[in-house]
């Protein structure tokens, strides 16, 4: 496999299911705030994100390594970017849209 060309490429799919992962989380977690049940969309969000995240990293890259390692390393990424974006919306411990006069 050429590293250069096609690795980019899979660090690249990597980031983008990784960016669909969290957003589904962060999606999962506003709807659960104001849920009857939390828990059900917690879990539930959680072990379809993670099924679908597998299978498709699975179709991918298949039994090659160094494409489980490229993939996983633009999931990793996209944490990173995430985790980031998260940080830089939030004001006063909580996100601009969430926040409530009391």
């Amino acid at each position: 496999m050429n590293i250069n060309g096609w690795g980019i490429g899979w660090v690249g799919c990597g980031f983008a299911l990784g960016i669909l992962f969290f957003a589904g989380l962060w999606w999962t977690v506003r709807r659960s705030v104001s849920s009857r049940r939390p828990a059900l969309w917690l879990f539930g969000s959680l072990a379809l994100r993670s099924a679908l995240l597998l299978v498709v990293f699975y179709a991918i890259a298949r039994r090659d390594g160094l494409r489980w390692l490229l993939l996983t390393l633009g999931f990793a990424l996209a944490q990173v970017v995430s985790s980031w974006w998260g940080r830089r919306r939030m004001v006063g411990g909580l996100p601009d849209d969430v926040r409530h006069d009391v």
